[in-house]
C-alpha cells in the first residue's frame, strides 16, 4: 500500500515544492506499505523542492518501506528535497527499510537519481522475521545515482529476529548485480551507525552498510567524505574510524 502526506502512488507526474510537518504511520499486518513524508511511491517522476518534517512510523505489516521524501523510487528523479523527520519502520512479516530521503530505490532495473538533497532525521528498522536495513539517504538500492548529498542523523538497524541487520550512512543496502554510483556526498551521522540484534548477519558502515558485491555489480564511489567521529557499531563492537574515511 503505498501511502504519503502529499501523494500515495505518483506514475509519470510531477511533485514540485511540497512541503510536509504532519506525522505519517502505517499500520497493515497482512500487507506491504510503501510510504513518504511526501509521497508513497513514485514511477517515472520527478520530486523536486519538497521537504518533510513529520515522524514517519510503520507499525507493521510484511515487506516495509520508509522514506523521508518517498517510500520507493523507481525511474524517477529526487532533487533539492530535504529531509528532518525520524523514520521508525517495523515489519512483522518480512523485511524492514528506512531511508532518510528514499526507503527503496530500483531494485527491478531502472534507475533513479538523486541529487542535492539531505536528511538530518534519525533511522531504525526493526524485522522479526527478515532484513533490517537503514540509510542515512536510502535505505536499499540496486539501480541509483546519488550526488552532492548529506546525512547527519543517526541510523539503526536492530532487530528483535531476523536474517541481516544492516546499516550505512549514505545507502543501507546494495543489493547484488548493481549499477550505482555514489558522488560528493556526505556521511556526517555523528551519533553512529549501529548493526545489532539476534543476527549472525550484521554490517555497518560509513557509506554503505552491506554492499552485495556480485561478479556483475557496476558500481562507482568517488568524492565521497565520512566523519572520522562517526561510531560504528556491529553487535557489541563499537569503534570510531580514523583512516580511510573517503571513498
Amino acid at each position: 500500500y503505498p501511502l504519503g502526506s502529499i501523494a500515495g502512488r505518483v506514475e509519470n507526474g510531477k511533485i514540485i515544492n511540497c512541503h510536509n510537518r504532519c506525522a505519517v504511520s502505517f499500520s497493515v499486518s497482512d500487507k506491504s506499505g510503501d510510504v513518504g513524508g511526501i509521497a508513497g511511491s513514485i514511477i517515472n517522476s520527478v520530486v523536486s523542492a519538497c521537504s518533510n518534517r513529520g515522524t514517519i512510523t510503520i507499525i507493521q505489516g510484511l515487506n516495509n518501506y520508509a522514506g523521508g521524501i518517498v517510500g520507493t523510487s523507481l525511474n524517477s528523479s529526487i532533487v533539492s528535497c530535504f529531509n528532518t523527520g525520524n523514520m521508525d519502520v517495523n515489519a512483522s512479516g518480512g523485511s524492514a527499510y528506512a531511508g532518510g530521503v528514499v526507503g527503496e530505490s530500483d531494485t527491478n532495473g531502472s534507475s533513479s537519481h538523486l541529487s542535492h538533497c539531505y536528511s538530518i532525521g534519525n533511522m531504525t528498522a526493526n524485522a522479526t522475521q527478515s532484513s533490517s536495513v537503514s540509510g542515512g539517504i536510502i535505505g536499499v538500492a540496486q539501480y541509483v545515482v546519488i550526488e552532492s548529498c548529506f546525512a547527519t542523523g543517526s541510523v539503526s538497524a536492530e532487530p528483535s529476529s531476523s536474517d541481516a541487520a544492516y546499516a550505512g550512512g549514505i545507502i543501507g543496502w546494495i543489493w547484488s548485480g548493481s549499477s550505482v554510483t555514489v558522488k560528493d556526498c556526505l556521511a556526517l551521522n555523528t551519533d553512529g551507525v549501529k548493526a545489532t540484534g539476534n543476527t549472525s548477519g550484521k554490517h555497518a558502515g560509513r557509506i554503505v552498510g552491506k554492499n552485495s558485491n556480485s561478479s556483475n555489480d557496476n558500481d562507482t564511489f568517488s568524492n565521497n567524505y565520512a566523519s572520522t567521529k562517526i561510531q560504528l557499531t556491529v553487535g557489541d563492537n563499537t569503534f570510531a574510524p580514523t583512516a580511510d574515511i573517503a571513498a
